[in-house]
């Protein structure tokens, strides 16, 4: 091989890898901020939650069951 096809080849090489590089940085960037959005609006929709007496009844019911009792529920809510 001739040395301006090897240094093209490594250029190339560099250049696919920095481009790799950068589009993997990118999503991930995006993830976490996708992420964080994720975690505050999932605190904000708890907290709303939490302030519905009746849902707070509901909710310290179901905190409150068994791993047995747990699959009842959910086979029973299935079922209507």
């Amino acid at each position: 091989m001739t040395s301006a096809f090897k240094l093209s080849v490594r250029q190339c090489s560099c250049s696919c890898r920095s481009s790799l590089l950068s589009t993997v940085r990118t999503s991930r960037a995006a993830f976490l901020t996708q992420n964080r959005y994720a975690r505050q609006r999932r605190c904000e929709s708890t907290a709303a939650a939490s302030s519905n007496p009746k849902i707070s009844t509901i909710v310290d019911q179901i905190s409150k069951l068994t791993l047995l009792e747990t699959a009842d529920l959910v086979a029973t809510l299935k079922v209507r």
